[in-house]
């Protein structure tokens, strides 16, 4: 048997690899449920839809700090585990059996599930490693807080409006000077009219072309290489906002690029070809422009075999009579799994309030179309479908538009418009807010 660094060890020592693939396995059971919703809105180009970098990326992370500290494998196991594992797992628990108590349907948008996985890897890692591992594995379980939604939910509300108003303003400083597209004042400069052919079609900068999503994923993808990089703390900080900045200016090229082709090959091309592709070339250029200036900011990759620095008592190993042994984490496994299992069938409990449904199990929502009910004083009648429900949230959803107004003297009374909206895809409500689509 050998290590992960290829150098034999005793048959009777537990290996290090099968340990961390046990941990990653126990950790994705236990948040089966928050893991797939967060899985499930990559599709969508939304900013928290990045998210879903942050587990697999962690992961990785926690195998290469493995190699990096390789006294890990060979840290005693002692009493305290039992008691550290012990309190994080009880927090860990307490909170996802009294969070849909306390806050009922608001638990979901909260997603204090995702803010205690950082919890329930560390009693993985406690248990499986020893408590010292803890600060071998800070980096990689750290970094599992920027799953967390609602900080990013709240950055992004703020920033998008600002963001789209300086990617707009960028795009028609450069439109009206080279003559790609037209920008159209009314519209406070958001709506770009393209001519091809003699024919205009209109092209909008709205919230979903501000580079906020580009910007978050970047943001994922380098705080993860920073764990990769040598070099001095604030050179590294430089480094990652030199490349936000570079990642915004090639959202706004993309935006450009887009009206280039629709300008000479028209709206299909711009909208269905270059459009659904645009981001990820850009986003993707962006980053390895930048992996190829790391060395113009005195920076250098770390390589796989490279050992931290730790000469601390912390980082020593055990006597070899006294490392972890098969036998050793199989009777630790009688702890965790059933422990896994538990959070598994708690976590499992959030598909009620991810599926708009509350506690009782009941719908919290009538579908409107279904039962178009709005009071005996009033009078409603469906006025059209809308066909852009499709493109947002399926093939099988609707959008349709109902007019309202009083029964009795309407020439007293206002009309009102309802839009009733019916999707089979949550997430795709949760991607496209009604608001933002207006």
């Amino acid at each position: 048997m050998r290590d992960p660094v290829g150098r034999a060890v005793s048959p009777g020592v537990a290996n290090v690899m099968a340990r961390l693939l046990i941990a990653i396995a126990a950790v994705a059971l236990a948040y089966h449920q928050s893991l797939g919703a967060l899985f499930s809105d990559w599709r969508y180009q939304t900013p928290l839809s990045e998210l879903a970098l942050v587990p697999p990326l962690a992961a990785g992370l926690l195998v290469l700090a493995s190699l990096r500290h390789r006294h890990v494998g060979k840290i005693r196991l002692g009493r305290v585990d039992f008691a550290v594992a012990g309190t994080l797992l009880a927090l860990v628990l307490l909170l996802a059996v009294l969070a849909p108590v306390v806050y009922t349907n608001y638990v979901w948008p909260m997603r204090l599930d995702l803010l205690t996985l950082p919890l329930a890897a560390s009693a993985t890692c406690v248990l499986l490693f020893g408590t010292r591992s803890l600060l071998a594995f800070a980096f990689p379980l750290g970094f599992l807080f920027l799953a967390w939604p609602l900080p990013h939910s709240i950055l992004v509300e703020h920033l998008t409006t600002g963001f789209t108003s300086w990617t707009a303003g960028a795009v028609t400083a450069v439109v009206n000077v080279v003559p790609l597209a037209e920008a159209i004042p009314a519209s406070g400069n958001s709506r770009f009219a393209v001519t091809h052919e003699g024919n205009e079609f209109v092209l909008s900068v709205g919230s979903a072309c501000s580079g906020v999503n580009s910007l978050i994923g970047f943001l994922i993808v380098g705080t993860a290489c920073l764990y990769l990089i040598r070099g001095k703390l604030g050179r590294r900080l430089l480094w990652l906002a030199s490349g936000l900045a570079l990642v915004w200016l090639f959202n706004v090229l993309r935006i450009l690029a887009i009206f280039a082709v629709g300008r000479l090959f028209g709206e299909g091309a711009a909208i269905d070809v270059i459009h659904p592709v645009a981001g990820l070339i850009a986003l993707n250029a962006a980053f390895l422009i930048l992996l190829l200036l790391v060395r113009r900011y005195g920076l250098v990759f770390r390589g796989l075999a490279d050992r931290a620095n730790s000469g601390t008592p912390l980082s020593d190993p055990a006597p070899v009579s006294e490392r972890p042994t098969n036998r050793l984490i199989l009777s630790r496994l009688a702890v965790l799994v059933p422990a896994a299992l538990v959070l598994a069938l708690a976590n499992s409990q959030l598909a009620l309030s991810a599926n708009t449904f509350d506690n009782a199990g009941l719908p919290k929502l009538q579908r409107f179309a279904a039962h178009p009910v709005v009071g005996s004083h009033w009078r409603v009648q469906r006025t059209r479908e809308l066909p852009w429900a499709r493109v947002h949230f399926g093939d099988d959803a609707t959008w349709v538009r109902y007019r309202i107004n009083a029964r009795r003297e309407p020439s007293k009374r206002f009309t009102a418009w309802a839009d009733s909206i019916v999707t089979p895809d949550l997430g795709a409500l949760h991607a496209f807010p009604t608001r933002d689509c207006y």
